[in-house]
């Protein structure tokens, strides 16, 4: 925490390179937002990235303080459009579903139109949850 706030205050030996940045970035893991002290943690990177975008004189439109998702492809699908959970499948059927490691168990057949095509990729799953509801299994 010492780096952050020596970093946020200007006293770090890597501020002057930071602020010298002509089109800085910042890239926060989102497990460090995750810990005990991520509000901390995410107040003073938010801190350093205010100075940064103010010593290198770029917009608003220029992304200096970034979050790192650990299931990024989950925020592209909903970047894409996409949207979480059993109601919007139900009222968007689909034709085909792809579900790329996901056997939690949370969707079922029966929530699904009779002629959806179900491909499942990942691990096998020892609850045989894909087994009762794919029509292809990519292992």
């Amino acid at each position: 925490m010492q780096v952050l706030e020596d970093l946020a205050e200007g006293r770090h030996a890597f501020s002057k390179v930071l602020n010298g940045a002509k089109r800085p970035i910042i890239v926060v893991g989102s497990g460090a937002l995750q810990r005990e002290d991520g509000a901390t943690v995410l107040q003073l990177t938010q801190r350093i990235a205010q100075n940064a975008r103010v010593a290198a004189n770029v917009g608003h439109d220029w992304r200096v303080l970034n979050v790192l998702h650990r299931v990024a492809s989950q925020v592209a699908a909903l970047d894409l459009g996409y949207k979480a959970g059993i109601e919007a499948i139900r009222a968007n059927p689909p034709k085909v579903l792809f579900l790329l490691g996901a056997d939690e168990g949370v969707i079922s057949r029966e929530d699904l139109p009779k002629d959806c095509f179900v491909i499942y990729q990942g691990k096998f799953n020892s609850s045989c949850f894909i087994m009762q509801m794919e029509n292809l299994i990519l292992l």
